[in-house]
């Protein structure tokens, strides 16, 4: 069977790739053969790279993650830096003071979600 294949040690220029017609073997089992392999290396390839779109999916999703609880802890903290500065934090009771810096910090993550998903939608119809 000839295919083409990316060759390892080049500048990803093709360079072909053979499997040698067998001495017993007739014209026809030669290639019913090749085309065989030829399949199950079609969907071998096509496996690999569902799986590593899958991977690479699953690793912008962890990013995202990371990203928005460091965001969210940031705006926690800078719920807690507004009290302090206003000298609110000192006369609050504890409960109510995690209260406000818990609700300032969801209530920026959410807006910032909301936010990212509005700028996406206007990418969207720029590029449409």
């Amino acid at each position: 069977m000839i295919s083409v294949t990316l060759a390892h040690n080049s500048d990803d220029r093709p360079a072909p790739a053979s499997d040698a017609r067998r001495p017993d073997e007739s014209l026809y089992d030669y290639m019913v053969r090749s085309r065989h392999e030829m399949g199950v290396r079609l969907l071998e390839a096509l496996s690999d790279a569902r799986a590593n779109q899958l991977k690479a999916e699953r690793c912008r999703g962890r990013r995202r993650l990371h990203a928005l609880l460091l965001i969210e802890a940031c705006f926690a903290a800078a719920a807690y830096l507004v009290l302090a500065h206003c000298e609110l934090a000192a006369d609050l009771e504890t409960p109510l003071g995690a209260a406000i810096v818990g609700a300032a910090a969801l209530a920026g993550t959410a807006a910032l979600l909301a936010l990212a998903k509005t700028a996406k939608r206007l990418a969207g119809r720029r590029r449409g």
